[in-house]
């Protein structure tokens, strides 16, 4: 209960959802293995999309990752068929195929989040690059931090009634290390159905970054 207090007075709760991203993460293995495999587009497609389904049902089918599942299923589809790819069309098509599922999810926390930090990112960040064109590559990562935490800041605000100063730089850091765990844990996954003790190194230092993060997320709590 303390932990998660502290994750709550930082605006880093988000961490605990599965997120479009973890997503992103299935879709690159998969593609990994095709190419391995040298799978034809055909059978490519139809493995990313299974892979997907999969996945949702593992996650319990939580509004985020449907979401991000059937915007990456709009995809791949569009590329299968030649036809052009638009991002609103995918994101009202999504939730509209999740409203009609379950026209609850319109009052979930999740389903709220999910789509309007999506849409943030995407509608504000031109307008935020202006500022910050001088900076290098890695400025695009600043503005997507900064228009995540904006978009998402009216619904933070009321669920867990507190803004937190510190979302925007904690995140920063946050987000890029708990890719780096998620990465680690599925080569857990993986490693453990070819040989177990291939997936001890993966994780000990799992547990070593998640236990430094903790450490500074605490610090920083405080």
């Amino acid at each position: 209960a303390q932990q998660k207090e502290v994750f709550s007075q930082l605006g880093i709760m988000h961490i605990f959802a599965v997120s479009g991203s973890n997503v992103a993460l299935v879709l690159i293995v998969l593609t990994g293995l095709a190419i391995l495999l040298k799978l034809k587009p055909f059978r490519r497609n139809i493995l990313l999309l299974l892979g997907l389904v999969f996945y949702s049902y593992l996650t319990a089918l939580t509004p985020s990752v449907m979401r991000a599942t059937l915007m990456a299923a709009g995809v791949i589809l569009a590329e299968w068929y030649r036809r052009q790819r638009d991002f609103y069309t995918g994101l009202a098509a999504s939730a509209f195929i999740l409203l009609i599922w379950n026209p609850y999810n319109l009052f979930d926390s999740g389903f709220q989040l999910s789509y309007l930090v999506t849409w943030g990112i995407v509608y504000l960040q031109p307008y935020f690059q202006r500022f910050f064109h001088y900076l290098p590559g890695w400025g695009t990562y600043l503005t997507v931090g900064i228009t995540s935490q904006l978009a998402a800041l009216p619904l933070t605000a009321y669920y867990f009634n507190m803004i937190s100063l510190v979302a925007l730089v904690v995140n920063l850091l946050v987000v890029p290390v708990m890719g780096i765990i998620v990465n680690l844990g599925m080569f857990v996954f993986i490693l453990t159905f070819l040989w177990t003790p291939l997936a001890a190194p993966f994780i000990y230092t799992g547990g070593l970054i998640l236990t430094l993060l903790l450490k500074l997320l605490n610090w920083a709590g405080n």
